[in-house]
């Protein structure tokens, strides 16, 4: 098993770069505990069915450099691997020339015990005894010392033999354990990358396909545009331009409505217009150009059937089925300022009806050509779009 992850690795490295074992895997290290941390938080936050494009083209990002990164130390690894079982090779040869030492320390010891058994203490003295001179016997004296000494170094040999051997086997048993933490490392790191990879793909998809519903949608939205701005000139002309006319006071107002999850900041202060979020619900799609199309408004997505507000007091001019808009209803809030609601389920108004702000006018859908349950909010001045969110709070 470990030669078959090896060989994974040593491709891996060959495929993506040739990186040496360096210290920068400390860094490697950091970046992936700091991506992992990232990683959890993004996962406990996002939904890809209900995540902005932001958040959506962000996670692809992020997941692209934390694949990257997995690749980068997978490269280092796989060096840091070959170098370590060369190194095991290396203390390998070094155990099997120190147990040839130990075994020849150890015969040398048992010829010297069968010579010793052979030729006793006494005959040593015996031999000193018939020195026929003081010269001839210290002779013989440095001759026994000698021995002595000799069968000294032999026992010593062999200890150091062993000794040898054991600081050996020691370090192979250090460098086995640190081999293994290198494919342990190389299996976690592969598992996480494919766990990534599995990600990326899911949030591409999706991504994929938000863009191609998008596409359609404000394709259908633009065909309808014509008509739209038609809708607001006709109303211009009819009242004349002055503001609308504020609403009887027989109903009173809603309740304020919640502001929705959004993923940038919002103003800080209320704008003049004074108007509030439409629905409660996640901003799925911003104002502005997307992928080479532009969008006239801000994408609420919502369960289907959540109440839609009027985001401020004024008269309906425009309840109805239009084309990709499906059922909208356009409100006239005076000063050339008009709100779009689309693709809406229900609505809850008539034409020419005056409407509080928080007034409940409809109900989320996805009639018309729709991603699915949202609600599609435009705000205009003077027919013209503009970023709803220079007028929310």
């Amino acid at each position: 098993m470990p030669g078959r992850v090896f060989a994974v690795v040593l491709t891996l490295a060959l495929l993506f770069a040739p990186v040496e074992a360096s210290p920068l895997e400390g860094d490697l290290d950091d970046s992936l505990d700091e991506n992992a941390a990232q990683q959890q938080a993004a996962e406990d936050e996002l939904n890809v069915l209900e995540a902005s494009d932001l958040q959506l083209e962000s996670e692809l990002s992020r997941l692209g450099q934390q694949i990257e990164d997995h690749r980068r130390l997978l490269a280092v690894t796989s060096w840091e691997i070959m170098e370590a079982e060369a190194e095991m090779a290396r203390l390998n040869d070094e155990i099997l020339a120190a147990e040839q030492a130990v075994e020849e320390a150890t015969e040398a010891v048992k010829e010297r015990a069968i010579d010793a058994y052979m030729q006793p203490q006494m005959a040593e003295a015996a031999a000193l005894l018939a020195a026929e001179d003081m010269n001839q016997f210290g002779e013989r004296l440095v001759m026994i010392e000698q021995l002595h000494e000799r069968d000294r170094e032999i026992l010593l040999a062999k200890e150091e033999a062993e000794r040898r051997l054991g600081e050996k086997r020691a370090e192979v048993a250090v460098a086995e354990a640190h081999l293994k933490e290198l494919h342990e490392r190389t299996n976690d790191a592969l598992a996480e990358m494919e766990a990534d990879q599995h990600q990326q793909l899911l949030v591409k998809e999706t991504l994929d396909q938000r863009i191609a519903e998008l596409e359609d949608e404000i394709g259908a939205l633009e065909a309808e545009e014509a008509t739209i701005a038609s809708l607001i000139a006709a109303r211009e002309s009819e009242v004349g331009g002055p503001p609308a006319a504020r609403a009887p006071e027989d109903e009173p107002p809603s309740a304020p409505a919640p502001v929705p999850t959004t993923t940038t900041t919002t103003i800080a202060n209320p704008p003049s217009d004074g108007l509030i979020w439409p629905t409660s619900g996640v901003v799925t799609s911003e104002f502005g150009m997307r992928w080479g199309r532009m969008h006239n408004g801000i994408d609420i997505a919502a369960p289907l059937g959540t109440s839609i507000w009027a985001a401020a007091s004024g008269q309906v001019f425009f309840v109805g089925y239009q084309g990709g808009y499906g059922n909208t209803v356009m409100i006239d809030h005076g000063n050339g300022l008009v709100t779009l609601y689309a693709h809406q389920s229900s609505m809850a108004v008539y034409s020419g009806q005056y409407v509080d702000q928080g007034q409940v006018i409809g109900y989320v859908g996805s009639t018309g050509n729709s991603t699915g349950p949202h609600l599609h909010f435009e705000t205009r001045v003077n027919g013209a779009p503009q970023n709803p969110r220079n007028h929310l709070p």
